[in-house]
């Protein structure tokens, strides 16, 4: 064994055990999980460590039911100013899978309103048509005669 092999490798374990000793005995084992699942919130290269799972075991770990728990934790203990960015990904991760299927829902509607005999449909019209279709739901509790006086009270386009 060399000096320089003592200096670089046996002394390094050494260091290394020590430190370790003095980390495990300052925080707990509860601790040092939560440390290991708050590292993958590093913003270092564009989140480089950023893992699903550990953020799932995060989530089970402070007894929440899933991400949308975890978020409202953090905006109850204003951790959404502090970890904005990680905030921000939870966001995009709740509302992603509703995003896409409103597109989704809406692709579909449009197969069906502008079909082979309304080709020539223009984008107003074809955008009105599309919300009435879409939010079928909301439109079906207005009445007839509440349409039919919208359109007595707005003014004539044509000239006399």
């Amino acid at each position: 064994m060399t000096n320089l092999h003592y200096y670089c490798v046996e002394l390094f374990y050494d260091v290394i055990d020590l430190q370790r000793t003095e980390l495990e005995s300052r925080f707990s084992e509860t601790g040092t999980k939560l440390l290991l699942f708050m590292a993958c919130f590093n913003p270092n290269n564009s989140f480089a460590a950023f893992d699903k799972n550990k953020l799932i075991e995060l989530a089970q770990f402070l007894n929440l039911n899933g991400i949308g728990d975890l978020a409202q934790k953090m905006v109850e203990t204003k951790r959404d100013k502090v970890f904005s960015m990680v905030y921000l990904i939870i966001k995009l991760a709740l509302t992603l899978p509703v995003s896409t299927v409103t597109v989704e829902r809406s692709f579909s509607a449009m197969k069906i309103v502008k079909n082979r005999i309304r080709n020539k449909m223009g984008d107003q019209w074809m955008n009105d048509t599309l919300v009435t279709y879409i939010e079928k739901e909301v439109f079906a509790v207005v009445s007839n005669q509440d349409i039919s006086n919208m359109f007595d009270k707005m003014k004539t386009r044509r000239r006399p």
